[in-house]
């Protein structure tokens, strides 16, 4: 091979590894949401909505925290609201009779209200202490693999009637 054709061979293999440095290790903000943006807003919304498209389930119910060798369950008693107008809030809360039990996974949300009536999220910890006052509240429970991803509080006046 003569000397010119390498040197073109040369470049356009160059050419093709800067290529792929350049592109291979992009920060795609899209990817990520850094934990400082985390909001109550992104949980309800685009974070719920992403568990449901990687194949979360989702169960509405009661819940309690326990802890069992030293890990932290999640047993959730499944209600479901049924919208009845002879009732004085429209509704009532009735039993499934299903109560299912869950691990919590490593990167669970626990979106709750606090003393103020602001929704807040934070940890297991927080939500046990939470949660250890407010037993009665309901839960959209979205889980994965048999673990809790994220909890949202229900107001059952605003559940859907069709569900």
């Amino acid at each position: 091979m003569d000397k010119k054709k390498v040197c073109i061979i040369a470049a356009v293999l160059v050419c093709v590894a800067l290529a792929f440095a350049m592109t291979g290790c992009s920060n795609d903000e899209d990817m990520y949401v850094d934990e400082a943006d985390i909001t109550v807003e992104y949980l309800c919304g685009d974070y719920a909505d992403q568990l449901m498209a990687d194949g979360a389930d989702t169960t509405l119910g009661t819940v309690a925290v326990s802890e069992e060798d030293g890990d932290n369950v999640i047993t959730v008693t499944e209600k479901e609201v049924v919208h009845n107008s002879d009732y004085e809030n429209g509704y009532y809360i009735a039993e499934t009779n299903a109560v299912y039990t869950f691990g919590v996974g490593g990167f669970a949300k626990f979106v709750y209200t606090d003393k103020s009536g602001e929704l807040v999220f934070g940890n297991i910890e927080a939500f046990k202490k939470h949660n250890s006052k407010n037993a009665d509240q309901l839960y959209t429970v979205y889980y994965m693999n048999d673990t809790v991803e994220l909890m949202l509080p229900v107001d059952p006046a605003a559940v859907d009637a069709t569900r």
